[in-house]
């Protein structure tokens, strides 16, 4: 494992949040939630 490897996740994570915020759907909204605190 290389020392960026614990990072990939984090931007994965990151990405589907700008990916989510053009939906205002209520189940965007839970996941935005979801995501934003496994961020956190």
């Amino acid at each position: 494992m290389t020392r960026s490897a614990p990072a990939a996740p984090r931007r994965h994570w990151a990405e589907a949040l700008r990916l989510l915020a053009g939906y205002d759907d209520p189940r965007a909204a839970r996941i935005r939630e979801r995501v934003a605190s496994r961020l956190a």
